[in-house]
């Protein structure tokens, strides 16, 4: 804790964003101090989840795992959920299907397996249906999916769930990653997040090749996958299906399909009627994650020379984010 200290002050102090003696070296260092101990205190927690599955047989801590030896690629493709999956065209996917992708939570309900899968199940008291048909979705992909990465966040909802009704195959190689929330301790405001981004970034959390102990999140897990993206060393990263204009996804169309081919949909209670995506909406979040997304890209990404880009226009991020053509790029 302390050598950290010591290399963010001096890292602020180098770049002119504090001076010494001054009122604002003293509130830098008191707001970050209560960063650091609710850092400390969830790094704690969230290895007591991990240690409650392991002992139990269930899952390998994320930290302990290279899955840089699966990184072939420059370009990371991230595969959200929204509609516009359903516009990218085959010649398209041959050119994603040559690059690296994390495909998300309900990812599994299209045909393209990706380099990396990411979920995130309900908690007991919340989802047991949905649990239990991520479970079975899993099952149904196990050929295309036992040979990648598959990473469970949110763990903290899951630690003290009934392990009998996963896969067994899953229990030896599923990867469960501690994830704690920014920014929780002052306040939730964009000016606090990006404070909060500039002081993380300072520490060298971002680089290449540095520690998954635990991964930051805030406001969906778009954000998550963006800075699992940057800390594995991508070049670029591309965002598709992350519309956040509606609540529709890719595979409401094909509904009918899954069920009689008898592929289980892990159903939340979210009604996707709304004008506007939960994540994107300033009535139920301080932050959007339009928001955090920008935060993101401009403090962390392109400090680092990344590229970020959506694949549709249809995106409410275009045109802050430009646009990226897999015929051009």
């Amino acid at each position: 804790m302390e050598r950290l200290w010591s290399k963010v002050t001096n890292a602020y102090q180098r770049n002119g964003l504090i001076e010494i003696g001054s009122k604002s070296l003293d509130l830098a260092l008191s707001k970050f101090k209560l960063y650091n101990l609710y850092i400390d205190k969830n790094i704690i927690e969230q290895k007591r989840y991990v240690d409650r599955l392991t002992n139990s047989g269930f899952g390998i801590p994320l930290y302990n795992k290279n899955i840089q030896t699966h990184k072939s690629s420059d370009e990371l493709f991230i595969l959200g959920s929204g509609s516009s999956i359903n516009d990218i065209s085959q010649d398209q996917w041959e050119y994603i299907g040559s690059q690296d992708s994390i495909g998300l939570n309900r990812w599994p309900l299209h045909d393209f397996t990706p380099t990396y899968y990411v979920f995130e199940v309900p908690s007991k008291d919340l989802g047991v249906q949905m649990r239990i048909d991520f479970w079975n979705l899993l099952n149904h992909k196990r050929d295309e999916y036992s040979s990648i990465p598959i990473i469970l966040k949110d763990i903290r909802r899951f630690h003290n769930t009934n392990l009998n009704k996963h896969p067994d195959w899953l229990s030896k190689s599923i990867l469960l990653s501690p994830d704690i929330v920014l920014p929780p301790v002052l306040s939730n405001s964009r000016k606090e997040f990006r404070s909060v981004l500039q002081y993380i970034n300072q520490t060298g959390y971002f680089s290449n090749n540095s520690s998954m102990e635990y991964l930051f999140k805030k406001v969906g897990s778009i954000s998550y996958l963006i800075i699992l993206g940057c800390k594995l060393g991508y070049e670029k990263i591309i965002l598709c299906g992350v519309d956040m204009v509606n609540n529709k996804y890719f595979w409401d169309h094909k509904r009918d399909e899954l069920k009689q081919k008898d592929i289980p949909i892990p159903e939340s209670s979210r009604s996707n009627k709304q004008e506007i995506h939960s994540t994107n909406d300033p009535s139920v979040h301080n932050i959007t994650l339009e928001e955090i997304i920008y935060e993101l890209n401009e403090i962390v990404l392109k400090d680092k020379n990344i590229d970020l880009y959506t694949e549709t226009k249809v995106s409410s991020l275009y045109p802050r984010i430009p646009h990226y053509n897999t015929h051009t790029n």
